[in-house]
């Protein structure tokens, strides 16, 4: 134990030590060859950024080298590789890196910023909230290594920077420690706060977002079982069926082979039980899917159409969240595309579109590993520039949830299966034309939390569509009449009106919609030749 004290000891002062000439050429060599090489092994390096803009930030860190430490470099080059805001462009923070980690992991959950576990030795600390990293508030902290986290999406910041908020290096390099072997922490914990010094002793070589063995787990307290989604660790994929008949997936990671069947088999076999079983709905739990092989997407997509009893809205639903990532979020792309899954949960942590197939890039000099992605990967629109994939019902789990072992966003799903939709709400008002009770019901959906990051609008033109297809027609005037309302910019929803308008034989209101959609969006052929039908010039 002592020899290994000596070793860390010896190993933060040599990584806090200035550089000599030698080492600063060595530095300089490694940020031309980064510099130059990561824009021309990319396959689009400026889709975010100008080369001026890469240009200016190599040349400003260039100057700032002879008056960095070896540990602040690193942190500068991570911020550097971060600007070109690719995911899959990143530094390897692996073995030649040689941070450590503080003996503790964090979460960001809806509440704030938790201790989640802890190595034996702090087992009191696992289920602290975190008020202070050093001086900065966590939301300070988050925001300051978020700019070392190579993302398109900020949900991937939620996603990683808390594990790199526990490594000590880092930290001493963005001012939050006042060394590169210590950390102090301002934690909460039943009402009573207290400041702890924790020392960085697990090496980081095994990837900085693993867990670490024999750690206590914050819900410890809470006995039974844990919920579905932390069940069977390790394995990239695995099934059963819920007593409600649901089959459930959890699918961590798209890899080929696991427990001993092809990804292949495994998806036959889960929906050939589902069928055995009667299974009603099925759920495919995957929040925590990094990602893995693309090519495999395919066989759970098919999986799900060759089934029209499961591949509706209220009967496939989706779990996803801030982990889902690579092939996973092209996993939903095609979901999206393919089926009528309802996704649940948070907003993925990649962007539909996106630069993958990631190569390493080694410099010279410090053996440090750069991944340059080599491949765009386009969803079914190129022209898709989100961020991220929404869900359509949002949930998050606090950090309540979390200790007491419950998973609020299953459950939700769950209840999203059986629960009304809002033509469900709108149909029975609509029919009795009672027009307040309809804006107040949007009105209650609209500012669901859940319905966070909804296409309120389409919603509420399927409902009145609904109505209109069945024949009430008197009853979806009043609901498209409320879109209008609601979004009064949109061609769309005036040529909706229009179309009840007309199937109402109001003739002159209904032109009056037509002629309104067309000036928001010149391209409305629908309503273009509505107007012609009705003897009227667009």
């Amino acid at each position: 134990m002592r020899r290994l004290l000596i070793t860390l000891i010896s190993a933060a002062l040599v990584d806090a030590a200035p550089l000599h000439a030698q080492q600063l050429a060595e530095w300089r060599e490694d940020l031309r060859v980064l510099a130059t090489e990561l824009p021309a092994r990319h396959k689009n390096a400026f889709t975010h950024i100008s080369r001026a803009q890469w240009d200016s930030a190599v040349r400003v860190l260039d100057a700032k080298l002879p008056r960095l430490q070896r540990h602040e470099i690193i942190v500068e080059l991570m911020r550097l590789v971060a600007l070109v805001r690719d995911g899959h462009t990143a530094l390897d923070l692996g073995e030649h890196v040689g941070f450590h980690r503080l003996p503790i992991q964090l979460y960001d959950f809806k509440n704030g910023l938790f201790v989640v576990a802890a190595d034996s030795a702090d087992a009191d600390l696992a289920g602290a909230k975190v008020v202070r990293i050093g001086s900065s508030s966590p939301e300070d902290a988050m925001r300051a290594v978020g700019d070392l986290v190579s993302h398109e999406s900020p949900n991937w910041v939620r996603a990683r920077a808390p594990a790199l908020l526990v490594v000590p290096e880092i930290l001493a390099a963005l001012g939050m420690a006042r060394d590169v072997h210590t950390a102090q922490l301002t934690l909460e914990q039943n009402g009573r706060r207290r400041v702890v010094t924790l020392t960085g002793t697990e090496s980081m070589a095994g990837g900085h977002d693993q867990s670490i063995a024999g750690q206590v787990e914050m819900s410890r307290a809470t006995t039974g079982a844990d919920p579905l989604y932390l069940q069977h660790p390790g394995e990239p994929f695995w099934f059963t069926i819920l007593r409600d008949s649901t089959l459930y997936i959890g699918y961590r990671a798209v890899v080929f082979f696991a427990n001993g069947m092809l990804n292949e088999q495994f998806f036959r076999r889960a929906f050939a039980a589902a069928d055995s079983a009667g299974a009603v709905r099925v759920v495919l739990d995957m929040r925590d899917n990094g990602g893995g092989n693309n090519f495999l997407n395919r066989f759970v997509v098919k999986e799900i159409i060759r089934r029209p009893k499961l591949d509706r809205d209220d009967r496939c639903l989706v779990i996803i969240g801030r982990r889902v990532f690579s092939a996973a979020q092209n996993l939903v792309n095609e979901l999206d595309y393919y089926t009528n899954a309802t996704f649940v949960g948070e907003p993925t942590g990649n962007s539909p579109n996106q630069y993958g197939d990631a190569r390493p890039l080694e410099l010279p000099r410090s053996h440090l590993r750069v991944m340059v992605s080599s491949l765009l990967w386009q969803s079914h629109s190129a022209s898709d520039e989100r961020e991220w994939f929404p869900p359509d019902v949002y949930v998050e789990a606090t950090s309540s949830d979390y200790a007491a072992k419950r998973d609020p966003v299953l459950e939700t799903a769950l209840k999203h299966a059986t629960g009304p939709t809002l033509a469900d709400l709108l149909s029975r008002p609509a029919a009795r034309a009672d027009t307040i009770e309809l804006r107040r019901l949007v009105d209650a959906y609209r500012t669901d939390p859940q319905n966070r990051y909804r296409d309120i609008e389409a919603d509420i033109n399927v409902a009145g569509y609904r109505l209109l297809r069945g024949a009430d027609v008197e009853g979806a005037i009043p609901v498209f009449r409320i879109n209008v309302a609601l979004f009064p910019r949109s061609g769309n929803v005036y040529d909706s009106l229009g179309e009840a308008l007309e199937r109402a034989n109001r003739k002159d209101q209904a032109i009056a919609a037509y002629r309104r959609a067309l000036s928001l969006n010149p391209n409305l052929g629908s309503s273009r030749d509505a107007l012609r039908r009705l003897g009227s010039t667009p």
